[in-house]
């Protein structure tokens, strides 16, 4: 069940005593809302949940006999849960502390405590700040925030104790804080495994027994204790079987201590969870590569097939690489594996999550632009975003680049369709949407798309360099819309100067955008266009050479080497004290080989062999003293 303030906004009754239906309000005329299915639980007497049906799809049924749950899906066999006693657990201290998380920039905190160092505010960011550095293991400031602390109320709260973590470990004066019987100070005074798991059996099925059962094995593993290890994850199933999380963490990091060491120890830490429903098929993957290594073909076949088949039923994604696609067609042949896939992609298709449809699209599409097997249908799989009830523009933009990474453009396009209806569109959905329409061609929808992704973000602060990219893109595309010379040319280059103008406006310091319309209007043998395109370089900054210098490169590359000399001797004139210029002078005038041409080239050389520049000079100089030499 959802928690209340989840519910604010929606249409909530109880029908005929035992029926909770919840529905989004009529939207009004004209609202871009997305559609909302009806969700309607059922309550039995004891008020357990009987019935959850949501939207058209049929109703998922919960029976209830003794210490079992049966679950059941329509068309489907039902799925047995068995209740657990779950972990003793302490009634709420008064002295919790709460903590926002994530953590926070320590200067956030900071510029809370600076504001009223001793208010009330000030006491939550130092929690703030204890919980960072404990986290980041800098002792050091942790103890600066655990003193202050101290200062402001003489002396520290339990929850303050646990939130220094590691920090307060085996520090007595700390530790005093708390009375003699705490378990926390007991947790927090054991340094060995073996005092950790005498005070794990102590406590019994309590959070500290637990915890301290957990470190007790990882100290083992620190220390390779290996003897124990597998004693105590079977404590921790036998014990705190609810306590997913713990095992498969103390499982994994004790296998992979000794991976590549012991391979028939590891595999030994994952056959402890083999038989568990939630993690037995997990296990199974991990220990396939181990088999594989140790030469058991056969056993290793029978894992895969069991971990493939396990993830299917529990609805979890998994990660179908050449290893295990190997292993399958080793027990199963090449038929068998289409169809545990065939038996994924309809799992996915008919009731995955969001998640599961990203894994499904991950594995299957070709990053290289490469078809998938045949027959598979991967419309079906992506057609469930849409009905995914936990799906999210995160989801179909990570789903949508992967198509385009693997040349599926119109697969990518329907993905990403229902965000570019909203008013408040996701900018990487337009960015990408302009992405696809390039490279299907259609240079009109990808420059309307970047241009209402510029607009979009008219009034936002932007770093300039994503900004620049954008115009860049939005101009190289009107530029090349005009270059086909379909419809009316005129009108298209006007709508590229127009873009080049808009870039201008809120860039007006990148010389860069009139050399780009420059070249591309020299491409299109529009010369006049782009003659006045580079005088507005030279308009912007008259007084520097690089302006001028810019000119008569690109006049040079369209073999205009008059203008380009005309251009370099201004460069020089306006600015003398770089040789730069007066080089690229008399190199030009070396191109052009006219009568008199050597002549010239050589004074301009012999000034800049002789004249005196800034260290930063030295290569021109040098390459002038170099061409000097060559020229006769």
């Amino acid at each position: 069940m959802p928690p209340m303030e989840a519910l604010e906004g929606l249409d909530v009754a109880v029908i005929g005593g035992r029926t909770l239906r919840v529905r989004a309000p009529e939207p009004s005329a004209g609202s871009s809302a997305p559609d909302v299915p009806e969700i309607l639980w059922t309550f039995d007497d004891a008020g357990r949940v009987t019935s959850l049906r949501i939207g058209t799809e049929p109703a998922i049924t919960i029976a209830y006999e003794g210490d079992t749950i049966a679950v059941t899906r329509p068309g489907e066999a039902p799925e047995l849960f068995k209740k657990q006693s779950g972990l003793a657990r302490p009634s709420p201290a008064k002295d919790l502390v709460e903590i926002a998380m994530p953590l926070s920039s320590p200067r956030r905190w900071e510029e809370v405590i600076g504001r009223d160092p001793h208010g009330r505010d000030a006491i939550d960011a130092r929690r703030q700040l204890l919980a960072t550095y404990a986290a980041l293991e800098d002792v050091s400031k942790a103890r600066e925030q655990i003193e202050a602390l101290h200062r402001e109320r003489a002396g520290l709260s339990r929850g303050e104790v646990v939130l220094a973590g590691s920090v307060a470990r085996g520090d007595d004066k700390l530790l005093s804080a708390l009375p003699d019987v705490d378990p926390v100070r007991a947790y927090l005074s054991a340094s060995t495994p073996d005092a950790l798991a005498r005070l794990s059996d102590k406590q019994g099925s309590t959070l500290i027994g637990l915890v301290s059962l957990y470190r007790s094995i990882l100290l083992d593993t620190e220390t390779s204790s290996t003897k124990n290890v597998k004693k105590k994850i079977d404590q921790l199933a036998t014990r705190f079987p609810e306590a997913t999380f713990f095992r498969y963490a103390a499982v994994r990091l004790s296998a992979e201590r000794v991976r590549w060491t012991d391979d028939k120890l590891a595999l030994s830490y994952w056959d402890t969870l083999t038989g568990d429903r939630e993690l037995g098929f997990i296990a199974d993957r991990q220990s396939v590569d181990i088999m594989m290594g140790l030469g058991k073909r056969k056993e290793a076949s029978e894992r895969a097939v069991r971990a493939f088949e396990g993830a299917i039923d529990n609805g979890t994604g998994l990660q179908l690489d050449w290893q295990m696609r190997y292993a399958v067609t080793e027990g199963r042949g090449q038929v068998g594996l289409d169809v545990l896939i065939a038996r994924w992609r309809n799992a996915v298709a008919t009731r995955g999550n969001a998640d599961q449809v990203l894994g499904l699209v991950r594995t299957f599409v070709d990053p290289y632009g490469g078809q998938p097997q045949p027959g598979f249908d991967l419309g079906a799989v992506l057609r469930r975003l849409d009905a995914a009830p936990d799906t999210e523009d995160e989801h179909r933009l990570k789903v949508a680049s992967l198509l385009v990474a693997g040349r599926r453009l119109p697969e990518a396009k329907t993905v990403l369709a229902s965000m570019l209806t909203r008013a408040d569109v996701d900018l990487r959905a337009l960015e990408l949407s302009a992405n696809i329409a390039e490279q299907e061609g259609d240079l009109d929808r990808a420059a309307a798309l970047l241009d209402r992704l510029l607009r979009e973000t008219a009034s936002q602060s932007m770093e300039l360099e994503v900004v620049r990219a954008w115009y860049s893109r939005l101009l190289d595309l009107h530029l090349r819309r005009a270059g086909l010379g379909s419809g009316n040319a005129d009108a298209k280059v006007s709508e590229a100067l127009a873009v080049a103008a808009r870039w201008r406006r809120d860039d007006p310091e990148n010389s860069d955008i009139d050399e780009r319309c420059a070249f591309a209007l020299f491409r299109m043998g529009r010369d006049a266009d782009a003659r006045r395109s580079l005088t507005s370089i030279i308009d912007r900054r008259p007084a520097e050479g690089a302006s001028w210098s810019r000119v008569a490169r690109v006049l040079e590359q369209q073999g205009d080497l008059e203008g380009a000399l005309a251009a370099y001797r201004r460069a020089s004139t306006v600015e003398p004290t770089n040789p730069t210029w007066s080089l690229s002078h008399a190199q030009a005038l070396l191109a052009r080989d006219k009568p008199g041409d050597r002549a010239e080239a050589r004074a301009l050389l012999q000034t800049i062999a002789k004249g005196k520049y800034q260290d930063r000079f030295m290569n021109v100089v040098y390459s002038a003293k170099s061409l000097l030499e060559g020229t006769p």
